[in-house]
This record gives C-alpha cells, structure tokens and sequence, in this order.
C-alpha cells in the first residue's frame, strides 16, 4: 500500500480473515438508543426503536493500516420491519 508492506495475522489457510487473529468481534463495542428526534435512519413519528453499536479500531490493530470508525444501527420501525444501516469509514 503507497510502497510499504503490511504484515497481517495468518488465520485462514494463507489468508488474514475477518480482520485478524482478534477479529471485530472480540472487540468491546460503544452501544447507544437511537432518538427518532435526532437520527436521519430514524421516522419522525416516534414510533420507530433502535439500537447502535460503534467501534474505533485504531491504527495498525491486527497490523492493518488507518483508523477504521465502523457503525450498525438495528432499527425496528413501527411496521414490525427490521432494518440495518451499516457504515465504515478509514483515514
């Protein structure tokens, strides 16, 4: 990447999978109530309930370059329909 090499964990065969040896999952996850006042995912009837999970992993974390900012909203809306926004975003 931009000439330099990155030594990534092994956990696939000769693949680094899932982000590593210590995937995101293994990571504590910051958690919040979503406000249908505030949120754009949201309805603006206030009958929509939801959820976010959010994690910073932070620069070279598994021997992956940049900070990564990943976020899921679980969304149930008024009409008993489950919805998921996903985002990621890297310096």
């Amino acid at each position: 990447l931009n000439g330099h090499e990155y030594t990534l964990p092994i956990n696939n065969g000769p693949n680094s999978l899932h982000g590593g040896s210590v995937g995101l999952d293994q990571h504590f996850w910051e958690s919040r109530i979503l406000d249908t006042d505030c949120d754009p995912d949201m309805s603006k009837d206030n009958r929509d309930t939801g959820v976010e999970f959010s994690l910073l992993s932070k620069d070279m974390d598994q021997g992956y370059p940049g900070n990564l900012k990943v976020s899921v909203k679980y969304i149930l809306t008024a009409n008993d329909e489950l919805h998921f926004v996903y985002q990621a975003t890297t310096d």
